[in-house]
């Protein structure tokens, strides 16, 4: 699985909504390992999953209603679909609530629903734009390990994540961005060095130009509280 990391995120989204074929691009080629694609608006329509950060829902419909729906439209409503839709359904404990309307689910429910008909449509490439934002730590964790054992068994993720510590732990290579830039690009292992946990947090900031925020972060925090005890 590959992470982008970036401070600047417009420019990192709609490149993410070309690749999903959401968004026409005025120029450049799309590679799928390393080939360019005869009909892309076909392919991505069939083999991509993207699940923005901010879900976008038909809030008419209940959450079955809506899975089933953009499993149909993908052409996957066969009964490996069913099975898939109602274990991640249950792993992330919204199977008590897929008969409702979706307008009157909490935001993290409705990202749940987002992430679930992504999941469950069985993409060959899954696109996740920050869409971890808005779930509870229990969810996170199940989101994880499923796209963990997606990419085990060949399938391709793209992770677009502020979150550097989940970064960290689930991608195999990252690419950092400054700008709309990339500034670096690589295989976590070879990244990481001597193993220490934490170390692209500290790796983002340097490339960035923020390697002595953390510094600057503890002077503040020390003068903001432990200075009124001195």
């Amino acid at each position: 699985m590959e992470g982008i990391l970036g401070p600047n995120g417009s420019g990192k989204t709609t490149a993410l909504r070309i690749m999903a074929g959401i968004v026409k691009m005025d120029s450049g080629t799309i590679m799928i390992d390393g080939k360019e694609v005869e009909d892309y608006k076909k392919f991505s329509s069939t083999s991509i999953s993207y699940v923005p950060e901010v879900p976008v829902l038909y809030e008419t419909l209940t959450g079955d209603e809506y899975c089933d729906t953009y499993a149909k439209v993908r052409k996957d409503s066969d009964t490996d679909y069913y099975k898939r839709k109602e274990r991640i359904a249950d792993a992330l404990s919204i199977s008590g609530v897929m008969g409702k309307p979706i307008g009157t689910l909490s935001f993290g429910t409705k990202q749940k629903i987002s992430i679930l008909s992504a999941l469950a449509s069985d993409p060959q490439i899954l696109i996740l734009d920050e869409s971890l934002n808005g779930l509870d730590p229990a969810s996170i964790i199940v989101v994880k390990e499923v796209i963990k054992e997606m990419t085990s068994t060949g399938h391709f993720v793209i992770f677009s994540t502020h979150l550097l510590d989940i970064a960290e732990i689930v991608c195999q290579r990252v690419q950092i961005l400054n700008k709309g830039k990339r500034v670096l690009e690589g295989n976590m292992d070879d990244l990481q060095g001597d193993g220490e946990s934490g170390f692209l947090e500290k790796l983002f900031l340097n490339i960035t130009g923020n390697g002595d925020l953390i510094d600057r972060a503890r002077r503040v925090g020390d003068y903001l509280f432990r200075s009124k005890d001195s």
